[in-house]
């Protein structure tokens, strides 16, 4: 065998090798999307256990769910429960829209979950306990369906991008010799 064909070869796996791994990172990051939104969905249900049965005012909430929730979640509600104790004269729902950026806009989930965990910030600690728990359940109602969603689209999604990824390696292969 030449050189220029061992050289084609070696290429051709690189690519098919790259864009096969191209395509499965873009379905893990769908997955990790879902793991998110089920993370986000019990946090939600951690903060309204300690409203609703602990009577803890909202920094101390906080804090007692960060001892039993993990990233990015525990670092928000660390964040938040400490500006909230530094009493800046912010009210609470721009401590909690900025904590939400601030810990939450670097993750895999979409701009569209931020904003409506940014939303719910408008409702803690403002209504009364009765109103904050059922604003809790339709926001609970609404991530049960864009769990129940995102886990159909994965289920499709992910079998196409990783599929895509091995293909399109083929086709630049195919194309390129």
């Amino acid at each position: 065998m030449s050189e220029e064909i061992v050289f084609k070869i070696i290429g051709s796996v690189i690519v098919i090798i790259s864009s096969t791994c191209i395509g499965m990172k873009v379905s893990d990051k769908l997955n990790v999307q879902l793991e998110l939104l089920r993370k986000m969905k019990h946090l939600v249900i951690l903060i309204r256990g300690e409203i609703k049965y602990n009577n803890s005012y909202l920094g101390q909430a906080f804090l007692n769910i960060s001892n039993r929730i993990c990233e990015p979640y525990k670092g928000l509600m660390i964040e938040v429960a400490e500006k909230l104790d530094d009493e800046t004269g912010e009210t609470f729902a721009d401590i909690w829209k900025k904590g939400v950026e601030e810990k939450l806009l670097k993750t895999e989930l979409s701009k569209k979950h931020i904003l409506k965990l940014q939303e719910l910030g408008d409702t803690l600690g403002f209504l009364d306990k009765e109103m904050q728990m059922s604003n809790f359940d339709l926001f609970i109602d609404r991530l049960d369906c864009e769990i129940e969603e995102s886990v159909q689209k994965n289920k499709e999604n992910c079998k196409l991008y990783r599929s895509l990824g091995v293909l399109s390696g083929i086709a630049i292969v195919i194309l390129t010799i």
